[in-house]
């Protein structure tokens, strides 16, 4: 999960309508300097989204981390931290809570593009 996986995918469209205008600006005559001035900003946003992904936007299929929270080993304690917290939540205001704690146990394997998920209570922890 993030941009630190090293596995490959399929273009996105956006990758391909990146292509298309590169192609299309070469084909109108556009100058050089007009289309590095371009490449620089489209650069410049990358590394902008590349950074919130990674370190700042928390993923909900990998229960609410950071894909650099789950690359560099914090993703177990945080999500015992908020299992704890979770607990002592439902114990101090059992009504409250209609059903079990959101499961914060780790996920072991991410896939890209899964298939779409059946409504159901995945996310419940069972053994609560």
């Amino acid at each position: 999960m993030g941009i630190h996986s090293n596995v490959a995918t399929k273009p996105s469209p956006f990758h391909s309508r990146v292509f298309q205008l590169m192609d299309y600006a070469n084909c109108v005559g556009l100058d050089a300097a007009t289309v590095e001035a371009f490449l620089v900003i489209a650069q410049q946003w990358v590394d902008h989204f590349v950074h919130w992904y990674n370190t700042e936007h928390h993923h909900s299929e990998v229960r609410f981390v950071t894909p650099d929270e789950r690359h560099y080993g914090q993703e177990k304690a945080i999500l015992d931290k908020r299992k704890e917290v979770y607990e002592m939540a439902r114990q101090k205001n059992p009504g409250r809570w209609t059903r079990q704690t959101r499961n914060w146990e780790p996920i072991e394997v991410v896939v890209l593009n899964p298939a779409p998920k059946r409504p159901s209570e995945e996310g419940l922890n069972i053994a609560a």
